[in-house]
């Protein structure tokens, strides 16, 4: 069986659980389609959107990455310091333009308008129109950066976080590799531990609980 083979991709990461699903989706197709060549569409992954904990956010990016086979690009050599303050428009240009530079096809931004098992309308429309928006202006300037085909994917955006969990699970991905986890959380901790909290209730809804 032939699967088509997918576009090289950057997945705009911010350590957290919808950003590990996309680079475990990301890496099997490519996988699945490196077909007779045997080589596999590139995948990689750059840190985005840390408006807090941007150090225990980072380390996880880093430990996913290594875990999953993922290319991961340092903010430092693409001119962005983990600790700039973001808004989120402006970075979502300025990365997909830094993807359309490297080469890369597709941007993945895994972010979602979930309120845990509810969902957010407004945002769900703001996360789809700001891709949509930020890949075709990007796309205007393929004469410098040779990708006309350059674009932004939403897929989790109207995913509640039950079934980002449920995705993980299924995946078999390291679900305790996430920011809000493990000795490299050095941020607020009220803000990891309300991130604990809402990822155990969703993971533990779907079988899963931490070892």
């Amino acid at each position: 069986m032939t699967y088509p083979v997918p576009p090289t991709t950057l997945i705009l990461h911010d350590g957290g659980m919808a950003a590990l699903l996309a680079c475990g989706i990301a890496r099997e197709a490519a996988l699945l389609g490196a077909g007779a060549t045997g080589t596999p569409a590139a995948v990689g992954a750059v840190l985005f959107g840390t408006a807090g904990n941007a150090r225990g956010r980072a380390a996880a990016v880093l430990r996913q990455c290594e875990t999953l086979g993922v290319t991961m690009h340092d903010v430092a050599q693409l001119s962005l310091s983990p600790d700039t303050p973001r808004r989120e428009v402006h970075e979502l240009l300025h990365m997909t333009g830094l993807a359309a530079t490297l080469g890369y096809e597709r941007v993945l931004w895994p972010t979602s308008g979930a309120l845990g098992d509810s969902i957010d309308l407004d945002r769900v429309a703001a996360i789809v129109d700001r891709g949509l928006l930020v890949g075709r202006l990007v796309a205007l300037d393929a004469r410098d950066h040779g990708v006309p085909s350059i674009r932004v994917e939403t897929p989790y955006a109207d995913f509640t976080d039950r079934q980002i969990a449920d995705l993980v699970c299924d995946m078999e991905l390291p679900a305790d590799q996430c920011w809000f986890w493990g000795p490299s959380t050095n941020g607020p901790e009220a803000d990891a531990e309300r991130e604990r909290r809402r990822w155990e209730s969703a993971l533990g809804a779907v079988g899963w609980s931490r070892a």
